[in-house]
């Protein structure tokens, strides 16, 4: 089982790196397009993805870090002639979508979560959204991440597995001031395991 625990935490020391895909700049209708640049799980004050603490048996839920920036589409506020956008392409973030899809063969999954922003971003401008709970502490006491801790099974039942490994997608939804609305899309990888098992 140490064997194992070893290999886990190499793996999830390079799965967990991300990239924003799919932007959707192609089919932008405003004049600014909302991109993710990055999203970095955040490993304090546990590991990301560690379903219990210590012995206490306590859970913390699973943070993590989005860059985003307001990107100009087909202009170029350097040319003669041209002149950067106003305020009403300033962009208002709304909601942040994010849903879950096994990559290890098993089915059962944590809950989607939903949660409301108000940040505002300006044409060119970026925003760094810190302390973003994609997990919360409650769902690491329910099923399928329950099966993980050392004092239920230990293991997901239907692979057999230590870990949960899981694909995070992250929708950002928003609008410009002047009510044309903008989206970014990206993903990141986390394993659900009992890393406080893992000496």
């Amino acid at each position: 089982m140490k064997s194992y625990r070893i290999g886990a935490v190499l793996v999830a020391a390079v799965a967990l790196t991300s990239c924003g895909t799919d932007s959707g700049i192609e089919d932008q209708e405003s004049p600014v397009a909302l991109v993710i640049q990055s999203i970095t799980p955040q490993a304090v004050p546990t590991p990301f993805g560690d379903v219990r603490v210590d012995s206490s048996g306590a859970a913390f839920g699973d943070t993590i870090e989005i860059a985003i920036a307001s990107i100009i589409v087909n202009q170029n506020p350097g040319s003669p002639g041209v002149t950067a956008p106003s305020e009403l392409n300033d962009i208002i973030l709304d909601r942040i979508r994010i849903t879950w899809s096994r990559i290890d063969g098993g089915v059962d999954l944590p809950p989607n979560r939903e949660d409301f922003v108000t940040d505002r971003i300006a044409p060119g401008g970026t925003l760094v959204l810190s302390g973003l709970e994609v997990l919360s502490a409650v769902h690491k006491f329910q099923f399928p991440l329950f099966y993980l801790r050392s004092d239920s099974l230990g293991f997901e039942p239907s692979t057999g597995f230590f870990s949960i490994q899981a694909l995070g997608s992250i929708e950002i939804f928003g609008h410009t001031l002047a009510g044309k609305p903008v989206r970014a899309v990206g993903q990141f990888r986390i394993e659900w395991t009992d890393w406080a098992d893992s000496a």
